[in-house]
Parts: C-alpha cells; structure tokens; sequence
C-alpha cells in the first residue's frame, strides 16, 4: 500500500513538472504586443526575423512587395504541433499584406510569437 502512495505521489509530481514547463511564459507571449510597421519604408524584399521565448521559437523570411507582405515562409519552426495554426495565420498575413490580422483561434499564444517574427522581420528592414 505504501509503495502505490508514493508512486501515485511521484505521478503527480511528474504531471505538475510538466505542467509547468508546459505552461511556463505563456501569458508573457500571449500579451505580446504587435506593433504597427510602417510598410511604406521597407523596400522590396525579403528579410529575416526571429522570436524566441520559452518554448516559443520562430524564425521566418517575410517577403514584402510594393509595401505589402506578400509571403511569410517558416525557416525555423520548432512549434510542429502547430503548423496547421501557423499556416492560416501566414495565409491571414500575405491575404491581407499586413500584421494587423486576428489571431487563430486556440492559437492565441503560437500566433502571436509568430507575428512577432515577422514584425522583428519587418523591423529591421525599415532600419
């Protein structure tokens, strides 16, 4: 009997650890906020832009043409079980040629990560 105790305790244990690994800076990506990039100054193009937090870790090439995002392609995607949510959320942005889009839906936190790349992107090429 005591043996089942102290493996149910170690169970326990083990789901709470992942838990919080799991969990851990979710709401620090969650209330990112996207700032607005004035694609009037960012030539034609391709740039590079990177957001790593946590878990959270995206690098993508966003390609901008005649001051809009035309394309966002995923280099570094460590989000996998996310592609589907990362996929609409890239065909939101090239759709409507900015960041200003909706998140996906049960995608909040992966969605905003990925914008954030695309704004470091972006960013960095109207410097």
């Amino acid at each position: 009997m005591r043996r089942v105790r102290y493996v149910l305790i170690g169970i326990g244990a083990i789901v709470l650890l992942a838990a919080m690994v799991m969990f851990r800076g979710m709401g620090t990506v969650k209330n990112l906020d996207i700032g607005v990039v004035d694609l009037g100054s960012v030539a034609d193009g391709t740039y590079r832009g990177e957001y790593k937090y946590a878990r959270w870790s995206y690098t993508a090439d966003v390609t901008v043409r005649d001051h809009k995002i035309v394309d966002v392609k995923l280099v570094d995607d460590k989000n996998k079980v996310m592609e589907k949510a990362s996929m609409e959320l890239i065909s939101k942005i090239a759709s409507q040629g900015t960041l200003k889009v909706d998140t996906v839906s049960g995608a909040t936190v992966t969605s905003k990560a990925l914008l954030k790349a695309v704004e470091n992107a972006l960013t960095s090429a109207s410097k």
